[in-house]
């Protein structure tokens, strides 16, 4: 009997294929089995490959050094850093940056991130192909104004993608005119980003800057963008010959931000669509260089409960002009939540619910 109790023990303690696990508990020593999980996100990175899914046990893990990971994946095979519990996995950090990831083909899903004075950028996304999904990143108070945000997605790396996260309380705060306004919600700077479904609000810059060098066949959609210094503004430097361009920006709500509600500056084409944003409440309002807004809703979204902070219940409500007034091009599947939008999208990153629905949905998360 205490053969075959060694014997099981050995056994569960050999990883699953592609499948490895980090827990507070842990010890980078160890396999990084479910049983004997690493310590560190740092040594989990070091060994990842292509097809490995990385899952962080709830629990804070702090460091004053900022996390790298360069293993690439694959269309196929994909690298997950997965938080098995939505924002249980909590980074908190002292460093400059939070997490810079330059693999290809990377996802970091359902993260809690914060930083602290001399954080300016949460995750630095400069893979083809990364995707940001359903993290919350926050508290990056730095009290300088150099170029950063919540998200950063660049690196000359095309199609990366933002999706479902909550960025908050960056940059040097509260916003105001003038101000900083170098750092960001999310800054895509890169060729055919994706940005959908991401609450970014008391931004010291941008709640969403899509602008850059390379800055152009993005899609930004069902966004929420609230109390910051703008709500988006959408361009690039002029610096080389691309413009922004060819690129859909619908079905966002832009409100309560200190300057503009959404503009664009610089290098701009005339291909973009502007389609059914609503914008309201932005003392600057609208300002394009060519681009031009249609079926533009400027009413008071009438969100559950607006306080402007995290306090707040950003959902719409059954009285809301967002219900049922989205389009189709850029519109996502799905909301924030996970909820499917069905045939008829509403405008913001939550479709509506009925409360009972709502209530459900929360008490799950």
């Amino acid at each position: 009997m205490a053969g075959a109790n060694v014997f099981l023990c050995a056994a569960e303690a050999i990883p699953k294929p592609l499948e490895r696990y980090v827990s507070t508990k842990g010890s980078d020593s160890n396999p990084g089995s479910a049983v004997r999980p690493w310590r560190t996100i740092q040594h989990a990175a070091d060994s990842a490959q292509a097809g490995m899914t990385i899952h962080v046990a709830p629990g804070t893990y702090s460091t004053s050094a900022i996390i790298t990971s360069s293993a690439s994946g694959t269309a196929g095979s994909r690298i997950r850093y997965l938080s098995d519990q939505q924002w249980g996995a909590k980074i908190v950090t002292s460093a400059t940056q939070i997490w810079a990831n330059t693999g290809a083909y990377v996802d970091v899903v359902g993260f809690d991130m914060s930083g602290a004075g001399g954080t300016y950028i949460g995750l630095h996304s400069e893979g083809n192909y990364d995707r940001a999904i359903g993290n919350r990143i926050h508290d990056m108070g730095s009290s300088g104004c150099p170029s950063g945000a919540g998200i950063m997605i660049g690196g000359g790396a095309s199609n990366q993608s933002a999706i479902a996260n909550m960025i908050y309380n960056i940059g040097p705060l509260p916003p105001a005119v003038p101000g900083c306004n170098q750092i960001h919600g999310i800054y895509a700077q890169e060729t055919g980003s994706v940005v959908v479904n991401n609450l970014t609000f008391y931004i010291a810059g941008k709640g969403l800057c899509l602008w850059g060098d390379r800055a152009t066949n993005v899609v930004v959609a069902n966004n929420t963008s609230f109390h910051n210094q703008d709500g988006m503004v959408a361009g690039a430097s002029g610096a080389t010959s691309t413009v922004f361009d060819n690129s859909v920006i619908s079905n966002n709500i832009f409100y309560d931000n200190v300057r503009y509600g959404i503009y664009e500056s610089d290098a701009v084409g005339s291909h973009n669509q502007y389609l059914n944003n609503v914008i309201y409440s932005n003392p600057g309002g609208i300002s394009m260089i060519t681009g031009q807004m249609l079926n533009t809703v400027s009413a008071d979204p009438r969100f559950v409960n607006y306080t402007g902070d995290a306090g707040g219940d950003y959902h719409i409500t059954a009285t809301s002009p967002a219900v049922h007034r989205g389009a189709t091009a850029g519109a996502a599947s799905t909301d924030f939540d996970g909820s499917p939008r069905g045939s008829v999208p509403d405008i913001g990153a939550y479709q509506f619910k009925a409360p009972q629905a709502l209530s459900q949905i929360q008490e799950g998360r």
